[in-house]
């Protein structure tokens, strides 16, 4: 009896200070995270420094791959998955080829 009402005390005394911490912590919102500095890119911008915006659009794109598949599910632990499923998927973050260490919100 004398545990359970000292775990009880102890609960009740660590709840408080707990949540005064959560109220203390700041919550930090971004457009993007780098490992050293700043972002290059604002969280307005339209498109990377090394692209192209009025480049010609149109063409055929044709992948080859050799074998077979038996699923689109790329995370089977059986069968064959089909090959270039990565394009399937969208990312939640984004990198640039010209900020190696930077991720922007897709």
């Amino acid at each position: 009896m004398r545990l359970v009402s000292a775990v009880l005390i102890a609960a009740f005394a660590i709840v408080p200070a707990l949540a005064a911490r959560a109220q203390e912590q700041k919550i930090h919102k971004a457009h993007a995270i780098a490992m050293h500095g700043t972002p290059k890119y604002g969280p307005d911008f339209e498109h990377f420094d090394y692209v192209n915006p009025d480049a010609p659009k149109g063409g055929t794109l044709r992948m080859a791959e050799q074998g077979t598949f038996d699923s689109f599910n790329g995370h089977i632990p059986k069968g064959n998955a089909a090959a270039g499923l990565s394009y399937l998927y969208e990312s939640l973050m984004t990198g640039s080829a010209d900020e190696p260490f930077t991720m922007k919100l897709s």
